[in-house]
């Protein structure tokens, strides 16, 4: 039988607090224009890495924080058959949490915890549209672009490997999508409502070191839908670009 190794006796213990706010200040231009700037903060706490392996995997890691500028604009036109609206933001996040791999310093052995990487910075626009310009047709549009780079690597990220130059995980750099609905009556049926609807996603990686093969591919989705008042019918279509 191979021995079951054990960790020695470890305690650890550390308490964190924090008072996050959130404010704003909105300014209606006109009955139909809203003018908007908001602050916030954010905070997650620090913790321990569980189940650990070995010793290395019994450190802790610090609370990250994040705050937050928006400021935007949310309008109707055309006797609100139009709605526009527009969103700039910025975050300054510290002491970004994120899992990292490197080698325990004590047994030499591969160690995998959650770790402090650094700090990074996070900008990007929105624009959302949506249109009816007669009663019986809808179109809408989105589009999000973000920039989300690291401004400070730790000590501890950089010894996997990680730079300045890799990007956050889970932020696409550009999002989009787009649809158009059209609905007219169907003699002894009521109406029916037939929507196509596109989405997109640029590539998104979900690994520290921004591995090719643990990253998603830009892909764009269509949704196909015919509906009246009974029936409804769904049509998914995925293409990967």
């Amino acid at each position: 039988r191979t021995p079951i190794p054990l960790l020695p006796y470890t305690e650890q213990s550390n308490s964190w607090s924090d008072t996050s706010f959130r404010t704003g200040l909105d300014y209606r231009a006109t009955d139909d224009v809203l003018l908007y700037l908001s602050v916030a903060e954010g905070f997650k706490s620090g913790g321990f890495n569980g189940r650990a392996r070995n010793v290395g995997e019994l450190e802790g890691y610090d609370p990250e924080t994040i705050l937050s500028y928006e400021i935007g604009m949310k309008s109707e036109w055309l006797d609100r058959r139009l709605r526009l609206n527009l969103a700039a933001f910025f975050s300054d996040y510290e002491d970004v949490q994120l899992t990292e791999q490197h080698l325990d310093p004590v047994t030499g052995t591969q160690t995998i915890v959650t770790q402090n990487a650094g700090d990074a910075e996070i900008k990007g626009l929105e624009l959302e549209l949506d249109a009816r310009p007669v009663a019986q047709l809808r179109l809408n549009a989105a589009v999000g672009y973000l920039d989300a780079k690291y401004t400070r690597i730790s000590p501890s990220a950089a010894a996997t490997g990680l730079t300045l130059q890799h990007e956050l995980i889970g932020s696409p750099e550009w999002t989009a999508s787009a649809g158009v609905e059209y609905t007219f009556p169907v003699p002894e049926r009521g109406d029916l409502s037939l929507r196509a609807d596109y989405s997109y996603r640029a590539e998104t990686h979900f690994q520290l070191l921004n591995e090719p093969t643990v990253a998603q591919p830009g892909y764009g989705l269509v949704n196909l839908r015919a509906a009246d008042v009974e029936h409804a019918v769904d049509v998914v279509l995925d293409e990967i670009s």
